[in-house]
């Protein structure tokens, strides 16, 4: 078998190598799923949303110790997504406002702020199971003990 390597090809490849970024396209096509708007598309997709939301909130829970309080523990993820909240006291409760135009809870891809708010609301429930949360339209308003 002869041997087809030359500093051509080499360079060549190394060229390549460096210029194409392979992705994850994912994102972009679950992007046009919901842009097509057809509903029992997005209702799948908002499904494996909230069950990733829960698993994600369970793992959070198996490594937290038990005594930790859960609104440090639901605030410190919300800071450290980056999501907009608020806090205030009200009747000897702590009310959080959580607003539903976040960036992304996914590192890359989703871009549907909708499906996001899906992820958090479903992260919330499991985190919290007690919680009482209200959809305000544009924000979560939920009330910790």
């Amino acid at each position: 078998m002869a041997d087809t390597r030359s500093f051509a090809r080499d360079w060549q490849l190394l060229k390549l190598s460096r210029d194409w970024k392979p992705a994850d396209r994912s994102g972009e096509i679950l992007n046009r799923l919901i842009q097509d708007h057809d509903t029992s598309v997005i209702q799948k997709i908002e499904k494996i949303v909230a069950d990733i939301g829960k698993k994600d909130a369970e793992e959070i829970l198996r490594r937290m110790h038990s005594m930790m309080e859960m609104s440090t523990i639901l605030e410190g993820v919300l800071l450290v997504s980056g999501m907009i909240y608020e806090t205030e006291k009200e009747n000897g409760m702590k009310k959080i406002m959580i607003k539903k135009e976040m960036k992304s809870c996914f590192s890359e891809g989703i871009s549907d702020s909708g499906i996001s708010a899906v992820y958090v609301k479903s992260f919330i429930e499991a985190l919290v199971p007690d919680i009482e949360i209200t959809d305000k339209g544009d924000h979560f308003t939920l009330f910790i003990k």
